[in-house]
């Protein structure tokens, strides 16, 4: 994600699946209702970088932390930062969803846009893994490391920086 301090963002952010899949569904002009409530992890690329510096002073002994923002969005606040910036994305039904999203596939000059939902599937059979990062939460609090709080003002800017950048498609 864009850097909390200025909202840069990383060089390779065209290679973030979650960021593809955001173009993905501003191609697709849709977005299921049952992923509204979906969390969405984003977690300033600044912000990460500190705590990876102090985790890496931890003893050896710790052998597994998770740096990430442990405050979540869910994708309604993505979603609408998108329809609030302009793009037309209706909400609809998981099978309307899934058959234009097949549908769209078998367009070559769309299908191009979409890998970036082909990692999550459309199916609805998935299976949620469970995270938790509240350990790692601890340490960074008790090296006097927090995570910014996770807004509606971060997820417009998101999507005008990548907008400003050329990645949506016109």
């Amino acid at each position: 994600m864009g850097r909390h301090s200025d909202g840069e963002f990383q060089i390779n952010f065209r290679s973030n699946a979650f960021i593809n899949s955001l173009r993905s569904y501003q191609v697709l002009g849709m977005f299921p209702l049952s992923g509204l409530i979906a969390p969405a992890e984003v977690s300033p690329i600044d912000c990460v970088a500190r705590a990876v510096h102090v985790l890496s002073k931890t003893p050896s002994e710790v052998v597994v932390l998770h740096a990430y923002n442990n405050y979540r969005l869910n994708m309604a606040n993505l979603v609408y930062a998108m329809r609030e910036y302009g793009f037309d994305i209706e909400l609809v039904s998981d099978e309307r969803f899934n058959h234009h999203f097949n549908e769209m596939m078998k367009d070559p000059s769309r299908s191009e846009y979409l890998g970036g939902l082909l990692h999550y599937g459309t199916d609805t059979e998935r299976v949620p893994v469970p995270d938790d990062n509240s350990y790692t939460t601890l340490l960074l609090y008790r090296n006097n490391v927090r995570w910014p709080l996770a807004d509606e003002g971060y997820s417009l800017k998101l999507i005008e920086m990548l907008d400003g950048m050329g990645f949506f498609v016109s």
